[in-house]
């Protein structure tokens, strides 16, 4: 044989539902707030690091393409009538070319 009791926890319960489902929704605010926070923080963190990555690897491919500029044998021709110029030996090559 089953008793059954009048149970007054069930009466508390049910008093209590409303606050909880507030609790609960503000539990649940707090969590949004903070998954918001931590996905602006990503963002700040993953492109303060793109940033750096990003003028590192700028000066990485400047310098490189700098070096192969240099290399190209016009430029180097160049280059190197400006150094003749400025030492003073190019200057009556240059004035026989004109």
């Amino acid at each position: 044989m089953v008793k059954v009791y009048n149970c007054p926890e069930g009466i508390i319960l049910t008093m209590l539902i409303p606050y909880c489902k507030v609790i609960k929704n503000e539990f649940f605010n707090l969590r949004n707030d903070l998954k918001n926070l931590l996905y602006f923080a990503k963002i700040i963190f993953l492109g303060c690091l793109w940033y750096n990555l990003l003028d590192f690897h700028m000066n990485f491919f400047m310098t490189a393409l700098g070096a192969l500029i240099t290399e190209k044998k016009g430029l180097n021709l160049c280059l190197q009538s400006e150094a003749m110029e400025l030492s003073g030996k190019g200057r009556a090559v240059a004035a026989d070319n004109s």
